[in-house]
């Protein structure tokens, strides 16, 4: 049943873009087949680990720098000062409404007490939509068990944790910890009840960073925070909220970079057929964040943007410019990805240069292992278009699905 929801919902994002303009097709092979990585062709536990540089240098993962603390209002503990060295910190993020938390708070300062001098525990209790508040965080230390104030507790009034912390590691629970070992490097992310065995582990030194963000990744990959960052995707995208479309297909790539990537550049599609005015926007996010080495999805986001009507100069210059990255992040041995190069240049105003890249495509698909026919025939078509038209300047755009008359090749 799980694992249908998960279908379900997925499917629920890629249908969107089925309902957008029939002349928008994914390009094909001969089998017709879609070229783009499918999600059913990858293996999610076959995926290289995520580093905490590039792509996901915003995010937090075991084996980030743990980010500086916020400025907390001390209830419990006396100041919450920055790491001190040689010690491991746990962190620990409380509602003050929250059932666990109050459980926690009989316990607060046990591991302290049972590791003296080299554990240390910071709760941040913070502010949300659903009350909770500084009286409750008050009321909540007034549980903990000890005279000896072990355990600190602190207010956060601006609310500054959440940006900091628990959005960047995608935490949307409480009570929710973070293990930081003696260097100041986050060892383990998740529920607050399960932060012991990464504490003993790191005092006993067989903790091991690359197996603690190996398991959070699957724990991504397996639980229900790929449904939820699917089921996000769709409502941003529909409400046209970039920040957070970046931010749920940025969760679908840890899960499969196939996914996300089939998922962005099928909406780009849905958008030319349905909201034009944000494909553009959505193709550029695509092309500065996640998917700056994927040939083949800059390749499909460009094809999508120049088989619009009447493209703009800014779509073809947007188009152009991925199609160039493209083609050169494939070595030019795409006869596809040539393809879509020569229609940007031929949009742009460069014949020349378009039917020499023209050529050049229809040799790469000559030579390569499914020789199509029919894609040999619109490739060859295109290529007789552009050496029979008049030069398109960008007074004079026209679409080369006008001059070959028979719309979008589906491919």
């Amino acid at each position: 049943m799980y694992k249908a929801r998960i279908l379900c919902s997925i499917v629920a994002i890629l249908s969107l873009s089925g309902v957008g303009s029939a002349q928008a097709q994914s390009r094909r092979d001969a089998g017709g087949t879609p070229l783009r990585r499918g999600m059913v062709e990858r293996n999610p536990d076959s995926l290289p680990l995520p580093g905490t540089s590039g792509a996901y240098r915003s995010r937090l993962l075991p084996g980030s720098k743990a980010p500086a603390l916020p400025a907390l209002t001390a209830i419990r503990g006396g100041e919450i000062k920055e790491w001190p060295p040689g010690v491991v910190t746990v962190v620990e993020f409380w509602a003050s409404w929250c059932p666990n938390c109050r459980e926690r708070a009989f316990r607060v300062g046990e591991v302290e007490r049972r590791h003296p001098g080299k554990v240390r525990e910071i709760v941040i209790v913070t502010p949300d939509h659903f009350g909770s508040s500084e009286e409750g965080a008050r009321s909540l230390a007034g549980l903990a068990s000890g005279e000896d104030s072990l355990g600190a507790i602190g207010w956060d009034a601006l609310g500054s944790s959440r940006a900091g912390w628990l959005t960047p590691a995608r935490l949307t629970w409480v009570p929710s910890a973070f293990v930081v070992d003696a260097e100041g490097v986050i060892s383990w992310i998740g529920h607050a009840d399960d932060a012991s065995e990464a504490v003993s582990g790191l005092l006993s030194g067989e903790w091991v960073i690359e197996d603690a963000l190996r398991e959070y990744v699957q724990r991504f990959r397996d639980g229900e925070w790929r449904d939820e960052a699917s089921q996000r995707y769709s409502r941003a995208m529909r409400a046209g909220t970039w920040e957070d479309m970046l931010q749920a297909l940025d969760d679908l790539d840890l899960y499969d970079p196939g996914v996300a990537g089939g998922t962005a550049a099928e909406s780009v599609r849905w958008m030319i057929g349905n909201a034009r005015s944000r494909a553009l926007r959505l193709a550029l996010v695509i092309e500065k964040a996640v998917w700056d080495q994927d040939a083949r999805l800059l390749n499909d986001t460009a094809w999508y943007l120049l088989n619009a009507t009447d493209p703009t100069d800014d779509e073809v210059a947007a188009a152009r410019r991925m199609a160039e990255r493209a083609s050169e992040r494939s070595g030019r041995e795409d006869g596809l990805v040539e393809d879509t190069l020569a229609l940007s240049l031929y949009l742009s105003g460069e014949r020349e240069l378009a039917i020499k890249t023209q050529e050049r495509a229809i040799r790469l698909i000559e030579l390569g292992p499914a020789d199509s026919p029919g894609a040999m025939t619109e490739l060859r078509e295109r290529l007789r278009m552009y050496n029979e038209s008049e030069p398109i300047t960008t007074r004079q755009r026209k679409r080369a699905r006008d001059v070959v008359g028979s719309g979008q090749p589906s491919r």
